[in-house]
């Protein structure tokens, strides 16, 4: 488990509609990142921002509490903690 300062922030589904961009605007605030199912390209363009960002796959469907369970482990596991979630 890795403590960090910067807020780490849970993007449920970053594949399309709102979850690129919003994930785009928290890297923009210095958040690290827990993508669920990131779109192609997106985790190398926010970790070129400067964030650290962890991809989980396979979990879209979030009504399935395994994929919550998921994101939510890899979240603990890599930063410690999660400040803010979006689904």
């Amino acid at each position: 488990m890795s403590e960090t300062a910067k807020r780490v922030a849970l993007v449920a589904d970053a594949s399309f509609y709102v979850g690129p961009s919003l994930a785009r605007e928290l890297a923009r605030r210095e958040h690290n990142l827990v993508l669920g199912d990131p779109a192609e390209g997106l985790v190398d363009e926010l970790t070129a921002l400067g964030v650290e960002v962890e991809a989980v796959l396979g979990v879209r469907n979030l009504a399935d509490p395994e994929s919550a369970q998921k994101l939510v482990a890899a979240a603990r596991a890599r930063f410690g903690r999660i400040d803010s979630a979006a689904a």
